[in-house]
């Protein structure tokens, strides 16, 4: 089979490079990829001239794609899946009303509400003059949270202790556009306590499974300090996990999510990615993502044994009731840390350093391994950082205080100038 996937960070890199594994694929294809990528076997990078649904089309019809595995949030939300289809070709994701589910936080938090999934208490805004005055009122013991209702890249989500700070934050996304996009639209909720982690779920429409489970860190300093990111690091599985909070989860977030989009004639296929807070009150819901996460999936596919294909396939077939319950993954932890060039996530006017010069003595093995994404390549043929998060290194262990020392250990063995990590990721 001819695969493609698109995307061009290390989150796309991990799925290639498992994908490349697979015993039923002949050639693999990314689009646009980073030459990071280049070593994987079966792949071939293609750069697209332009990044758009109709220009990946004309690229899975030129190369006589078989399946399309789409690694990025913003082409689902714009309709791929919709696009493919109608040229009857077969793709892993949802629907563009389906994707609504991460591309409009508003959508999200209504189907919450009519499917009775354990949330915050929220409120939505559409203009700013109401949401400063909601603020003005503050209304939650714990503090607040504002969302950007649109796509943010995992930067559009500010926590806010103080009322002063609440305001600060509103007027920063509503009207200064501090945080790299002006929001039209905020959802206020109230600040949730307890411990945050994310959970995968692979979906079918009806049916579901879980893939497994991840702690990302957000932040970008030590002890969760600093502005937001895409994510700086994260260790799988969260080991701290009952089995009454999976089943929980299971039957009060997955299922009921499943069913209420299936009531309104919007079935989910693909990736449901949960982000969840574990309170005292149960689990309960901090967000959708509607695709693999980045860099979750860097934990997740190490971990994984066998063949990822043929699940990713029975999703998009309405099929994953012929599979088997559980996925196979290793009984083993994973621990994932993030360089990121000097001056990320870049808010506040911040330039982001690119163009330093990668060097690296990796040598991939059966317990470490090493992720590029924010990388280009210099005339000379060295890899050099384009900005953003620049590549991930991971590490497996027999419990996650090993595969943290082993990863932090190989830390010094990729480098570039101005990099800048966490050093508590895993503790």
């Amino acid at each position: 089979m001819k695969i493609l996937v698109i995307g061009s960070g290390g989150r796309e890199h991990a799925l290639c490079w498992k994908l490349s594994q697979s015993p039923l694929v002949d050639q693999l294809f990314v689009a646009p990829g980073n030459p990071g990528m280049d070593n994987t076997p079966k792949l071939t990078r293609i750069a697209a001239v332009k990044l758009s649904n109709e220009n990946y089309l004309g690229i899975a019809k030129n190369h006589h794609i078989d399946f399309t595995i789409v690694g990025t949030e913003a082409p689902l939300v714009d309709g791929i899946v919709d696009l493919f289809e109608k040229n009857k070709l077969k793709i892993f994701g949802p629907s563009k009303n389906a994707a609504q589910l991460e591309g409009s936080k508003i959508f999200s938090k209504n189907i919450m509400q009519k499917a009775n999934v354990p949330t915050a208490k929220f409120e939505t805004f559409d203009s700013y003059a109401p949401a400063k005055s909601f603020i003005e009122s503050w209304p939650y013991h714990d503090g607040l949270v504002i969302k950007a209702s649109e796509l943010a890249a995992g930067k559009g989500v500010i926590v806010c202790h103080t009322k002063d700070q609440a305001l600060v934050a509103l007027n920063d996304l509503m009207n200064l556009s501090t945080y790299g996009l002006q929001a039209k639209s905020v959802v206020i909720e109230e600040r949730l306590i307890g411990k945050e982690l994310s959970a995968f779920y692979l979906c079918d429409g009806k049916e579901f499974r879980l893939m497994g489970h991840a702690c990302d860190y957000k932040a970008l300093c030590d002890d969760n300090l600093g502005p937001n990111t895409g994510g700086m690091g994260c260790y799988a599985p969260c080991n701290w996990l009952e089995e009454e909070d999976l089943l929980r989860m299971d039957e009060m977030i997955t299922r009921r999510t499943l069913q209420q989009m299936d009531k309104e004639k919007i079935p989910f296929k693909g990736m449901l990615f949960v982000g969840v807070m574990m309170t005292a009150m149960g689990p309960k819901v901090l967000e959708y993502n509607v695709r693999f996460g980045d860099p979750e999936t860097q934990s997740l596919m190490p971990l994984f044994e066998g063949d990822l294909l043929p699940w990713l396939m029975a999703c998009s077939d309405g099929q994953l009731n012929t599979m088997a319950k559980q996925l196979p993954m290793k009984k083993l932890s994973a621990v994932h840390v993030v360089k990121a060039a000097k001056g990320y996530p870049g808010v506040q006017d911040v330039p982001i350093q690119k163009g330093d010069v990668i060097t690296s003595k990796f040598k991939e093995s059966a317990d470490s391994f090493l992720f590029y994404a924010g990388v280009n390549k210099a005339s000379n043929g060295k890899l050099i950082s384009s900005g953003g998060r620049v590549l991930g290194l991971t590490a497996l262990g027999e419990n996650r205080h090993l595969a943290r020392e082993k990863v932090y250990s190989l830390l010094d063995q990729v480098n570039f100038e101005g990099a800048q990590w966490r050093t508590d990721i895993g503790n």
